[in-house]
């Protein structure tokens, strides 16, 4: 009840339709805050579209962990490798890529691994209200999930986060070559490993259930506006965004949640 009354008094102002800004609008509105969403695109429509959909309560593996840093100028090297960075940008760079070695510390994994497991432990109740809510249950299934390695040692390497998997009631198991044909016969991993993680669910249609969470808060009374954000601005009194067809909204409070362009004119 608290979360309401204090909801209630407020304009939030949520930037980017995607998977995440929409759940944030139904959230807002939910509870009754004045809800205001933006994006140049209509609602699941950009990335949120074409992602896989999954809900995971496994995915809690931090992306730094003791050895990686030892990957890194392998990577770097590799044009298909994991990591990009433009020589002339190191100088900038070596300020985080020195953070994210002191994060893969065996302490601090482990703090980050119950950290994400504490998050990720409602997740399935939490979409379970989403899918009720906007009728759209029908587009989440329950098939678990095939990891693929391509062969024993890239499976060794991974090693460490079977025994966490173990260590926290995360199961797991190994699929025989039998069980994965059966499972998905046209898999051939030849000398490589395939594991099943059974807790993996995925939405069959993620941009069509963004869509459909956003027209929810709509419905409820969220005003949309498909428009291009130009500047976001904080100030003593709220927030300001500014778009590019010269539209000025004010509010109490911004949810940013426009991916990798997030940072992008934002002023303190």
């Amino acid at each position: 009840m608290q979360a309401k009354a204090v909801a209630a008094r407020l304009h939030c102002v949520v930037v980017g339709a995607g998977i995440v800004g929409s759940c944030c609008a139904w959230h807002l509105q939910h509870h009754g805050a004045k809800v205001t969403l933006i994006d140049s695109e209509q609602p699941g429509q950009s990335t949120s579209f074409g992602n896989a959909g999954c809900i995971s309560k496994t995915s809690v593996f931090p992306f730094s962990y003791p050895g990686v840093i030892r990957k890194m100028p392998g990577w770097l090297l590799d044009p298909e490798g994991p990591v990009r960075i433009k020589w002339s940008q190191l100088p900038h760079v070596a300020p985080w890529l020195y953070r994210f070695w002191r994060a893969g510390s065996p302490e601090r994994v482990d703090e980050i691994i119950a950290a994400q497991l504490a998050l990720m432990r409602p997740v399935l109740d939490d979409y379970d209200d989403l899918l009720r809510a906007t009728g759209s249950e029908q587009l989440r299934q329950a098939r678990g999930m095939i990891l693929l390695y391509d062969s024993e040692d890239a499976f060794s390497a991974d090693a460490w986060k079977y025994r966490e998997r173990d260590r926290h009631g995360l199961s797991w198991r190994r699929l025989a070559p039998e069980e994965l044909r059966e499972l998905e016969p046209q898999v051939r991993p030849g000398g490589g490993v395939a594991v099943f993680e059974p807790l993996w669910q995925h939405i069959v249609d993620p941009g069509g259930l963004t869509a459909r969470i956003a027209a929810a808060a709509v419905e409820r009374g969220a005003e949309w506006l498909q428009d291009r954000v130009q500047a976001v601005g904080s100030e003593a009194s709220g927030v300001t965004v500014r778009t590019v067809s010269g539209r000025t909204i004010h509010g109490d409070r911004a949810v940013l949640a426009s991916g990798v362009w997030s940072t992008h004119g934002c002023t303190a």
